[in-house]
């Protein structure tokens, strides 16, 4: 970017103030040291915003890890294993030994389902620019709709933890 700041600078100069007059010639000055400006503040600033949301996202994912049980955090590696390379840093669930929580995005905040509270959990598979998976979960608080795109490993292990650990909740898979 500043060898295209050099160029213009050159260009602007190169330019006889004679042809262009000098109200011409500070007018091209002027755009050069906004370019410059825009350079030196905006780049940087498309550089750090991005990495300051995946610091928060990793910090954030850090205490939900630190959180786990042995075994939930040996089935979460195990899930990993199967997985894509976005999936492994980026799980679409985290199932803890008394609850699991989607996450959603990088500066969304996840919200915690406990296994206790469920009434209900309806999982629908849908297509929408791939296959994704449609949860409907009913708990004491209310009705909750969540979305899971892609990833079989992570909706059959919640599945499975609710049917064999939790019989009492009615899961019905469509």
């Amino acid at each position: 970017m500043t060898i295209i700041g050099i160029r213009l600078y050159k260009n602007a100069v190169a330019i006889p103030i004679a042809v262009i007059g000098i109200e011409g010639y500070r007018g091209r000055i002027h755009d050069f040291y906004l370019f410059i400006l825009i350079e030196i503040v905006a780049v940087p600033l498309l550089a750090i915003v991005p990495c300051v949301l995946l610091n928060i996202h990793f910090n954030r994912n850090k205490s939900k890890i630190s959180e786990l049980s042995d075994r939930s955090f040996e089935s979460l590696n195990k899930l990993n294993e199967k997985s894509n390379f976005f999936n492994k840093y980026f799980p679409p669930i985290i199932i803890n030994d008394d609850y699991f929580e989607f996450q959603h995005s990088i500066i969304a905040r996840s919200k915690k389902f406990y296994f206790d509270t469920l009434s209900s959990v309806s999982i629908r598979k849908g297509y929408y620019k791939g296959r994704m998976y449609l949860f409907k979960i009913e708990t004491s608080e209310g009705t909750f709709d969540r979305t899971v795109k892609g990833n079989d490993h992570f909706v059959t292990a919640i599945y499975l933890k609710l049917t064999n650990d939790y019989p009492d909740v009615p899961v019905s898979l469509i």
